[in-house]
């Protein structure tokens, strides 16, 4: 892999970090309407700041990038990842896996008080600038949060898939920068994707324990507004079957739109290199 692109792949972390922190509230019919209900609509206008930011904390350790290069990926990244391309990829993969029944319920959360009250915690939170400040301070807020909060937070989180579609979202994303790099060199590509896959998934454990202790940093951060009645009552949603389904469908449609972002990144990172080679994964920053 080109050193650019290795720059892309460790800030794949904080994309991971800054998407499944926040627990993602899916549209159904009118999936724009709902988009925008659920907040998802602006949280999916994060994603391009989120790797951008990873780009200049990655840089601002090491100094490894020129101008030039630095410029490069800044390009490929607001190509790929642009707001526009996500949100026609999501509306797309959740057409055809939320489930019509489901709709009626998922919309009286969302139009409910306290589910109003979730969706604009987590747009705010989605914000780049909001999530470097709870970076910041993660490891003191780690060290005071109280053990039943904590176990609040930590219920949620497995409600929701959270770290494990942390980890889903970092393996895909770099298999997919990997592909993209393979296409551009050879025109298909050949099973880069699954090879990236499989050597990645063998780290998945050691993944899921990294991400699960900053994901829960950040949650804790995120929902702090709410009494432990009010995060009771988002548990008892999270936890009921559609609840379930509605995370999980909302999660394999941003990680589609993700994966297919950074097959584009890779294959526009790949035109200037010969060589590409299976990109590793780093937990870029730690509470």
């Amino acid at each position: 892999m080109n050193r650019i692109a290795a720059f892309a792949v460790g800030a794949i972390v904080f994309l991971a970090l800054g998407c499944a922190a926040v627990a993602v509230q899916p549209s159904s019919v009118p999936f724009d309407e709902l988009m925008h209900k659920s907040g998802l609509w602006r949280q999916l206008a994060e994603v391009e700041p989120m790797m951008l930011l990873g780009v200049t904390e990655g840089n601002a350790r090491t100094g490894h990038l020129a101008d030039e290069d630095l410029a490069q990926l800044r390009k490929a990244i607001a190509s790929s990842y642009g707001a526009d391309r996500l949100r026609a990829t999501v509306r797309r993969e959740l057409a055809a896996l939320l489930v019509p029944q489901d709709t009626t319920q998922i919309l009286d959360w969302l139009s409910s008080d306290l589910g109003r009250r979730i969706t604009l915690l987590e747009e705010k939170g989605g914000e780049t600038e909001a999530f470097v400040v709870r970076q910041k301070n993660a490891a003191e807020r780690m060290a005071t949060l109280p053990p039943a909060r904590r176990g609040r937070i930590e219920r949620l989180l497995r409600a929701t898939f959270s770290a494990e579609a942390a980890a889903t979202l970092v393996i895909d994303t770099t298999a997919g920068i990997a592909q993209g790099l393979a296409i551009a060199k050879d025109g298909a590509g050949g099973n880069v994707m699954a090879r990236v896959k499989s050597e990645l998934e063998a780290r998945r454990d050691e993944m899921v324990k990294s991400l699960q202790q900053q994901i829960t940093a950040d949650a804790a951060a995120i929902y702090a507004p709410l009494s432990d009645s009010e995060l009771d009552r988002y548990i008892a949603f999270a936890e009921s079957d559609v609840g379930r389904r509605y995370s999980a469908a909302s999660l394999t449609a941003l990680d589609q739109a993700l994966t297919d972002a950074a097959v584009e990144l890779g294959r526009q990172l790949g035109q200037k290199t010969t060589s590409p080679r299976v990109p590793t994964w780093t937990v870029a920053a730690s509470p």
